[in-house]
């Protein structure tokens, strides 16, 4: 545990100038708020062990100096007399406002030596001093509040500086001293971090994985919250020299169609950078941003690596993306969901995306055509309910036109079946439409 003790105090480091002025007097207060509510001074010569100043004056007669409690009651320590006592190690220049040393000097209740008047003479040696007023003029005094100092330098020439000055209470007056050790749980609900492109809280929330998608500067806030509610936070900030790209394709199946892969890198100027593509085999080029697939004929993992240079250093990331080959699945029962917006109102083939000008016909079983498309592909599939189709059995025709080469593997109901691409690759079969 921690023993935490916040008394006011005061350090005026270097000392402060006393007016040398009858008209103005030197105030300074100290605010005390630990004690008990509503405490005040029952017994001052027991409440009080001490009153302090830290000072330095070249004539001791000059002045007079009282502390103030906070409802206004006073006590005066001392009253001029003592004529040019030294106080602490003044320098002795009428004009001048140069502070010299202080000395520490106390009044005390129980103090028996005599007031500083008592022992004037020379130098007044630091130490404790009887006060020219009893202490029990504070008596009822509310401990908690302001408590003031004034210092008055009643005659001109001669001048002085303050350098500290303290009140003492009895320690039995305070509150018990609380102790406690605030703790931090190991889980996100205490401590967390904070950002933008976080992507990986490692589970607890202490070590996170960022991934910045912009060159520039990003801040990341640390933040902790105790067992006693109590908030604390750490802000650091990264400078991000280099980007990770991130790869794309205009499609994601080789269905006879090229596919064009895309590596983009954000901010990055793509003239900067040096790509590489791997493994090489179908691409038409190996070191651009933009290469394309052909002939695939298997599903393949294309990597890109790029890299660059930036202030100095050369950043290298990678990127993949998968691109299968072109699988058709077509469906042989249908169920339209007419009632529902959205649902499953169309009858289309998977794996078509990827041809262009796939001719779709579709028959009832008095073979008329209830349904055409001359790019089925790319259209939104046959929508019995628009055609007012019955439930019933109809038949279809697809014609795929692909290179001469490629493979197709089609799902038709139960059955899978390969086939290698010669021209146009017709499909026939049924569909059973339920309502």
């Amino acid at each position: 545990g921690v023993l935490y003790t916040a008394e006011p105090s005061v350090d005026f480091g270097d000392g402060l100038y006393i007016p040398d002025d009858q008209s103005q007097c030197f105030y300074s207060q100290l605010t005390f708020t630990s004690f008990y509510p509503g405490a005040v001074v029952n017994d001052a010569n027991n409440d009080i062990i001490n009153t302090f100043i830290n000072f330095e004056h070249s004539f001791m007669g000059d002045l007079t100096i009282s502390f103030i409690c906070p409802n206004g009651q006073s006590i005066l320590v001392h009253q001029q007399g003592g004529g040019g006592t030294y106080l602490g190690i003044p320098i002795d220049e009428d004009a001048g406002e140069n502070p010299g040393i202080g000395w520490d000097y106390y009044w005390e209740p129980g103090a028996t030596n005599g007031t500083w008047e008592a022992n004037a003479g020379g130098t007044l040696p630091a130490g404790s001093y009887e006060s020219v007023q009893p202490f029990t003029n504070l008596n009822g005094c509310p401990l908690n509040g302001t408590w003031e100092i004034e210092v008055c330098d009643l005659w001109s020439v001669d001048n002085g500086f303050i350098f500290d000055w303290s009140i003492e209470f009895a320690p039995e007056l305070y509150p018990e001293a609380v102790t406690f050790t605030p703790t931090f749980g190991p889980e996100c609900d205490s401590t967390w971090w904070d950002g933008p492109s976080i992507i990986d809280d490692g589970g607890d929330c202490n070590i996170v994985t960022i991934s910045p998608q912009f060159i520039g500067e990003e801040s990341y806030t640390y933040m902790g919250q105790n067992d006693f509610g109590c908030y604390y936070d750490r802000t650091i900030d990264v400078t991000v020299v280099g980007t990770i790209p991130t790869v794309t394709a205009n499609q994601t199946q080789y269905c006879g169609s090229p596919v064009i892969m895309t590596a983009n890198v954000g901010d990055v100027d793509p003239d900067d950078c040096d790509f590489t593509w791997t493994p090489t085999d179908y691409l038409n080029d190996t070191d651009v941003q933009s290469p394309t697939i052909d002939g695939l004929e298997t599903t393949t993992e294309y990597t890109v690596s790029v890299s660059y240079s930036t202030n100095g250093l050369t950043c290298v990331s990678e990127a993949a993306i998968d691109i299968e080959t072109c699988e058709i699945t077509i469906p042989n029962v249908f169920t339209p969901d007419n009632l529902n917006v959205g649902g499953n109102n169309t009858w289309r083939v998977d794996g078509l995306e990827g041809f262009d000008g796939v001719q779709c016909y579709i028959y009832n079983r008095w073979g008329t055509v209830v349904f055409e498309h001359i790019d089925f592909g790319h259209s939104a599939g046959w929508d019995p309910g628009v055609d007012g189709a019955p439930e019933g059995v109809y038949y279809y025709v697809l014609e795929i036109p692909c290179n001469e080469g490629d493979q197709i593997v089609t799902e038709q109901g139960d059955e899978i079946t390969e086939f290698d691409c010669d021209g146009m690759v017709p499909f026939t079969g049924t569909i059973h439409l339920f309502r």
